[in-house]
């Protein structure tokens, strides 16, 4: 009997190479969040806690609850050394990741062992804002909350419909 299946590992191969090229992309991301622009960043906070994956609840937020969690965002930044710091640490990771990629023979648990690695870190980020979020959604009083939580709505169904034309 004749099968005529691709080697087992070449499933699993694919895979990994698909989870890979996923995570670099994620990773990426973050790390264009994170590096673009300087210690003397320009950015609103806005844009920075957005960065962090909180669009929609920054968007819902008025000016000054924004200024507030970028404020926040920026002094959690400055306890770990900073963004040049982080920057340096990230430019040590991705060099890492390229040495990995580019040896031979290659090593995919190592790779996937420093990804993991990677998205902790940027999830270590993530945290920072959403912490933000939260500590400023509770110095709110009981209406500025509920007037955030009727904007997040509006928008979350504005955006689940689409542009309206």
């Amino acid at each position: 009997m004749s099968d005529t299946s691709p080697p087992p590992g070449r499933g699993l191969r694919i895979a990994l190479a698909a989870s890979v090229g996923l995570n670099v992309l994620f990773v990426g991301f973050v790390a264009g969040a994170v590096l673009s622009g300087g210690e003397d960043d320009r950015r609103s906070p806005a844009e920075v806690a957005r960065d962090l994956g909180l669009g929609p609840y920054v968007q819902a937020l008025g000016p000054q609850d924004r200024q507030a969690i970028g404020r926040a965002v920026r002094e959690a930044i400055r306890t770990q050394g900073g963004r040049p710091a982080i920057g340096a640490q990230m430019h040590r990771s991705f060099a890492e990741v390229l040495a990995i990629i580019r040896s031979d023979p290659f090593d995919p648990a190592a790779l996937s062992a420093l990804l993991e690695v990677q998205v902790e870190r940027a999830e270590a980020r993530r945290r920072m804002g959403q912490e933000a979020l939260v500590a400023q959604l509770a110095r709110m009083s009981p209406e500025a909350r509920h007037a955030f939580a009727d904007r997040l709505e509006s928008r979350l169904r504005a955006h689940r419909h689409g542009p309206q034309r």
